[in-house]
């Protein structure tokens, strides 16, 4: 087993297990918050060599593999897939593009939305598949065509969430940009998956036309 169970797993059952004894006192929410934890670990026990070292968090890349294979027909590209945690602070790395096959993970920074981040506190606090929110919207992609625009190379998204169905409508997009770097907090996009130069080529390389994006919001943030 990898070492991603070594240490996580038996630390991640104590505390299922702890939730579950308390159910009954703090209802339906922990019970079903506790469901989903157990889904999502079993899942990743029977993959053992995707994310060897816990570079992602486990509930947003659990829901990303039990869509992946839920779906899998309607997506062509069936090596690499990408998950996004707007869990995490924009100081730290959390677009991840997963090697499905190999298991392995790179992980790069991301710019989320102004209309997230209004105080540009660098923490995603609200989302929108409203047009005109300038804001990130959470949910399962697919990426579509490669195209050159304002920011040169950049790849179109289809949303397939009721969270971000307007994806293109919004002109959600992965692309380029230049507050994105390794030094600082990213800047904000309008709502697109803002990467830095190095990264995109990179991504858009791997990811191409046809494969899986989930962004992932937080449990419970309407991003399902």
């Amino acid at each position: 087993m990898g070492d991603r169970f070594q240490v996580k797993q038996v630390a991640t059952k104590v505390i299922l297990l702890i939730l579950m004894m308390s159910s009954g006192l703090v209802g339906g929410v922990v019970q079903a918050h506790t469901r989903a934890q157990a889904v999502a670990l079993d899942l990743l026990e029977a993959r053992p060599h995707i994310d060897r070292h816990g570079q992602v968090a486990d509930l947003p890349l659990a829901r990303a593999l039990a869509y992946f294979d839920r779906y899998e027909s309607n997506f062509k590209n069936k090596t690499y897939m990408a998950v996004i945690d707007f869990t995490l602070n924009s100081l730290k790395p959390r677009f991840f593009l997963v090697n499905i096959r190999t298991g392995a993970v790179e992980d790069f920074a991301v710019a989320h939305g102004k209309g997230s981040d209004p105080a540009h506190s660098n923490n995603a606090k609200r989302f929108s598949n409203r047009v005109g929110s300038n804001a990130t919207s959470v949910g399962f992609y697919r990426t579509a065509e490669t195209y050159w625009g304002t920011h040169g190379t950049s790849l179109r998204l289809d949303g397939l969430s009721s969270t971000n169905s307007n994806a293109r409508s919004r002109a959600l997009v992965v692309h380029t940009a230049k507050y994105v770097g390794v030094n600082s907090a990213p800047g904000r996009s309008n709502g697109c998956f803002a990467l830095s130069p190095r990264a995109t080529e990179r991504v858009i390389r791997k990811l191409g036309a046809g494969a899986l994006i989930y962004a992932y919001g937080g449990s419970g943030r309407g991003d399902r």
